[in-house]
């Protein structure tokens, strides 16, 4: 399959002061992670780093001119395909091992349904073949795709705080989509940061290392927490009254009435 070469591969869009989106637009859905840069006093922050097909320090040197700090809300191949081009990275602990040496992947649905451990049916069968629709550069090879190792130099867990200067970030344990998902709220200013495991869509807990037990768990502590905007690993931000109405749909969905989280 041919296929075009994108003008540009990244989007970025400006929310809140100090906080960036990036994304990849010819990229499916599926894997069309949200790339979050924050802007601190003393040091920038970007939450996940996209699939890594094009370079985010390339596209965006200014970005970078101040060593930022990558922090990974999990190891999945769209948000830690790109964690090769930083420096300083933090993950939680349970998938620190995964970045130093990422799992198989593809661009491929078949293929990566297979190394996701589930099916076309489950993520979706109207799913194409190939999940882009454009090449970052003319010599770009589909089918020699893989995510680059990069090394974790922290380890990160429940309540632990990463200090920007001007902005304070504290990290929240949200497993289930991935047994070492991970979240991060600005208390001051009501940003949460929640990866995959809030978002609008189809929420996967399914996959290989999945847990709907750990993730309804994750549905309450999320339920539990006061917050004014939540950035997603995928689409758009959210209100806080659209976010909580997820959490409760997917309680519902799987016949389990909120419970006290062990970190609520």
């Amino acid at each position: 399959m041919t296929l075009d070469v994108a003008p540009a591969w990244f989007v970025q869009t400006k929310y809140r002061a100090g906080i960036t989106r990036i994304t990849e637009p010819y990229v499916h859905p599926l894997l069309r992670a949200s790339i979050w840069h924050l802007q601190g006093s003393d040091r920038d922050v970007f939450i996940d780093a996209g699939l890594g097909i094009a370079s985010l320090r390339n596209s965006f040197p200014h970005l970078f001119a101040r060593s930022p700090l990558l922090l990974l809300t999990h190891a999945h191949l769209d948000h830690a395909g790109g964690a090769y081009e930083f420096d300083d990275i933090g993950v939680h602990e349970s998938e620190a091992d995964e970045v130093r040496q990422p799992r198989a992947a593809s661009l491929y649905a078949d293929a990566l349904c297979k190394h996701l451990g589930t099916t076309l049916n489950v993520l979706g069968s109207r799913l194409p073949p190939v999940l882009l629709d454009a090449v970052p550069e003319e010599h770009f090879d589909i089918d020699s795709f893989h995510v680059r190792a990069a090394a974790a130099t922290q380890t990160l867990v429940e309540n632990d705080s990463i200090d920007l200067g001007s902005r304070r970030l504290t990290v929240l344990e949200l497993p289930g989509h991935s047994p070492g998902s991970l979240g991060f709220l600005d208390s001051e200013s009501g940003a949460l940061f929640t990866g995959d495991a809030l978002y609008d869509g189809t929420l996967l807990d399914d996959l290989a290392h999945s847990s709907a037990t750990d993730y309804r768990a994750t549905m309450t502590h999320l339920l539990s927490l006061e917050f004014a905007v939540a950035y997603p690993g995928h689409g758009p931000p959210l209100s806080p009254r659209k976010a909580r109405a997820i959490c409760r749909k997917y309680l519902a969905r799987t016949q389990e009435e909120p419970t006290t989280s062990e970190h609520a």
